[in-house]
């Protein structure tokens, strides 16, 4: 397949399942993922939403994932949809991350942690799960952003939140806090020292999840921080996303063949292993090269 041919694909499975949402009534919770793989899907998506305008108010959008940028960056994922799908309809109902406060104010763990709160309230306390939710991968098998050097910071303020999950079951597990020798946890120490400290806000109530027990940490979304290239980034968490009815992966080019083929194999390490809807389906271009998929495989 080429990409147009797998965008084309992927814009009509998304569309469909919209299409069945209201229809029976209900509204369409869609998360959207960010890069340059998902664009052709959006922009033909658009043109087939085009037929259904009278509509657009009861479909929900949130991207996956966002980079520390304002949304104006050409870095944005949130300006990347903005240029895609909502070039010719009307941006209703987009709920993105706030970024908007510059690159050197502002702060990404309470921007996360507001997002985390607005995706408890729209989804866990009411009990719905998303329709959809649309993944790249990356060729170190990263996926929205979380990554294999990817350390997770987050205020522990939801430790004591009483609340129901999708399953029904009662209070939030505790949150696993990683190794004293992790690198995670000299990243804390570092942060505390930082004159840069002051925007993160409270920091004695931060907290560190090392990338190994990102799969286990039960929240919605949090900030994520790349030491080795000093990176802030924003995403929704590995046990969010696996609430979802349908997992789409858009993956394309030569260099996430070696990726791909860890994943068929089962290699539990790479992010994009992590996410396992109620159904996942993996739609690959011919540049990927693919190894024999078996029966076992994924």
């Amino acid at each position: 397949n080429t990409l147009d041919s797998m965008s084309e694909y992927a814009a009509g499975l998304i569309f469909n399942k919209i299409n069945a949402c209201l229809n029976e009534g209900r509204e369409a919770n869609i998360i959207l993922a960010g890069g340059n793989t998902p664009r052709p899907s959006y922009i033909k998506l658009s043109r087939l939403l085009d037929g259904v305008k009278d509509k657009l108010s009861r479909i929900y959008w949130y991207p996956g994932d966002e980079r520390w940028v304002p949304s104006s960056h050409p870095d944005s994922n949130e300006r990347m949809i903005d240029e895609s799908l909502f070039k010719d309809l009307n941006r209703i109902n987009f709920i993105g991350w706030n970024t908007d406060t510059g690159l050197n104010r502002g702060n990404p763990i309470e921007s996360a942690e507001k997002y985390d709160e607005i995706l408890e309230k729209r989804f866990v306390k009411r009990g719905i799960r998303p329709d959809i939710v649309v993944l790249g991968m990356g060729n170190d098998g990263h996926t929205a952003s979380l990554f294999p050097d990817g350390e997770f910071i987050f205020f522990d303020s939801k430790t004591d939140r009483k609340t129901k999950n999708l399953n029904g079951s009662g209070d939030r597990p505790e949150i696993r806090q990683c190794p004293d020798k992790h690198p995670a946890s000299k990243t804390l120490r570092t942060l505390k020292t930082l004159k840069a400290a002051k925007t993160l806000g409270n920091l004695k109530k931060v907290k560190v999840s090392c990338c190994s027990m990102t799969p286990l940490l039960k929240r919605n979304a949090s900030a994520v921080y790349r030491k080795k290239l000093d990176m802030w980034r924003l995403s929704m968490t590995a046990s969010f996303l696996n609430t979802a009815d349908l997992v789409i992966f858009l993956i394309h080019g030569e260099d996430k063949h070696k990726a791909f083929t860890e994943l068929v194999n089962g290699t539990g390490s790479l992010p994009a292993s992590w996410i396992k809807g109620k159904e996942t389906l993996y739609l690959i271009t011919e540049s990927i090269n693919p190894p024999p998929i078996t029966r076992s495989s994924l």
